[in-house]
Protein backbone atom coordinates (compact mmCIF):
# COMPACT_ATOMS: atom_id res chain seq x y z
CA UNK A 1 0.00 0.00 0.00
CA UNK A 2 1.09 3.44 -1.22
CA UNK A 3 0.96 5.99 1.67
CA UNK A 4 -0.11 9.59 0.35
CA UNK A 5 1.90 12.43 1.52
CA UNK A 6 -0.40 14.77 4.14
CA UNK A 7 -0.16 18.48 2.67
CA UNK A 8 -0.66 21.29 4.98
CA UNK A 9 -2.23 24.56 4.77
CA UNK A 10 -2.10 27.53 7.08
CA UNK A 11 -4.76 29.81 5.96
CA UNK A 12 -5.92 32.97 7.07
CA UNK A 13 -9.99 34.05 7.30
CA UNK A 14 -10.96 37.58 7.29
CA UNK A 15 -14.75 38.37 8.94
CA UNK A 16 -17.67 39.97 6.72
CA UNK A 17 -19.33 41.07 10.05
CA UNK A 18 -16.16 42.94 11.22
CA UNK A 19 -12.77 42.56 9.31
CA UNK A 20 -10.84 40.62 11.90
CA UNK A 21 -8.95 38.22 10.58
CA UNK A 22 -8.56 34.54 11.89
CA UNK A 23 -4.97 32.43 11.48
CA UNK A 24 -5.55 28.89 11.51
CA UNK A 25 -3.88 25.53 9.76
CA UNK A 26 -5.45 22.20 8.46
CA UNK A 27 -5.18 19.77 6.52
CA UNK A 28 -8.07 20.37 4.24
CA UNK A 29 -8.88 24.39 3.53
CA UNK A 30 -12.23 23.52 2.08
CA UNK A 31 -13.80 21.91 5.08
CA UNK A 32 -12.03 24.03 7.75
CA UNK A 33 -13.81 26.80 6.27
CA UNK A 34 -17.09 25.19 5.88
CA UNK A 35 -16.43 24.48 9.60
CA UNK A 36 -15.96 27.89 10.48
CA UNK A 37 -19.28 28.98 8.78
CA UNK A 38 -21.26 26.67 10.78
CA UNK A 39 -20.06 28.31 13.78
CA UNK A 40 -18.37 25.04 14.94
CA UNK A 41 -15.28 26.69 16.05
CA UNK A 42 -15.69 28.26 19.61
CA UNK A 43 -13.22 31.73 18.44
CA UNK A 44 -15.00 32.61 15.22
CA UNK A 45 -18.36 31.80 15.66
CA UNK A 46 -19.55 35.20 16.67
CA UNK A 47 -18.29 37.26 13.79
CA UNK A 48 -19.62 34.68 10.75
CA UNK A 49 -19.53 34.52 7.87
CA UNK A 50 -15.66 34.26 7.09
CA UNK A 51 -13.75 34.37 3.65
CA UNK A 52 -10.69 33.10 2.96
CA UNK A 53 -8.17 35.68 1.75
CA UNK A 54 -5.06 33.69 1.99
CA UNK A 55 -3.64 30.10 2.38
CA UNK A 56 -0.33 28.64 2.13
CA UNK A 57 0.56 25.43 1.46
CA UNK A 58 3.46 23.38 3.31
CA UNK A 59 4.82 19.64 3.06
CA UNK A 60 5.28 19.36 7.02
CA UNK A 61 3.04 19.95 10.18
CA UNK A 62 5.68 21.25 11.68
CA UNK A 63 6.43 23.73 9.14
CA UNK A 64 2.93 25.19 8.96
CA UNK A 65 2.75 25.18 12.34
CA UNK A 66 6.17 27.41 12.49
CA UNK A 67 4.15 29.55 9.85
CA UNK A 68 0.86 29.86 12.11
CA UNK A 69 2.54 31.11 14.98
CA UNK A 70 4.71 33.65 12.94
CA UNK A 71 1.52 35.07 11.35
CA UNK A 72 0.11 34.97 14.98
CA UNK A 73 3.39 37.35 15.73
CA UNK A 74 3.08 41.32 15.63
CA UNK A 75 5.75 41.26 12.64
CA UNK A 76 3.85 38.19 11.20
CA UNK A 77 0.45 40.41 11.36
CA UNK A 78 2.18 42.89 9.80
CA UNK A 79 3.39 41.12 6.52
CA UNK A 80 -0.10 39.58 6.56
CA UNK A 81 -1.57 42.53 5.94
CA UNK A 82 0.54 43.74 3.35
CA UNK A 83 -0.21 40.31 1.60
CA UNK A 84 -3.92 40.61 1.62
CA UNK A 85 -3.49 44.48 0.51
CA UNK A 86 -1.10 43.80 -2.28
CA UNK A 87 -4.15 42.43 -4.11
CA UNK A 88 -3.37 39.27 -6.01
CA UNK A 89 -5.81 36.82 -7.32
CA UNK A 90 -8.10 34.70 -5.49
CA UNK A 91 -7.27 31.61 -4.42
CA UNK A 92 -8.17 28.45 -6.60
CA UNK A 93 -6.58 25.49 -5.45
CA UNK A 94 -6.14 26.52 -1.19
CA UNK A 95 -2.39 26.96 -2.05
CA UNK A 96 -0.51 30.18 -1.30
CA UNK A 97 -3.02 32.81 -3.48
CA UNK A 98 -4.45 35.64 -1.93
CA UNK A 99 -8.40 36.87 -2.61
CA UNK A 100 -9.04 40.23 -3.82
CA UNK A 101 -10.85 42.73 -1.70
Amino acid sequence: MIKKDNIYFVYILKSEKNGKLYVGSTEDVRKRVEYHNLGLQRHTKKWLPYILVYSEEHKTKTAVLKRERFFKSGKGRDVLKRLINSGCSPPTNFGGHLRDE
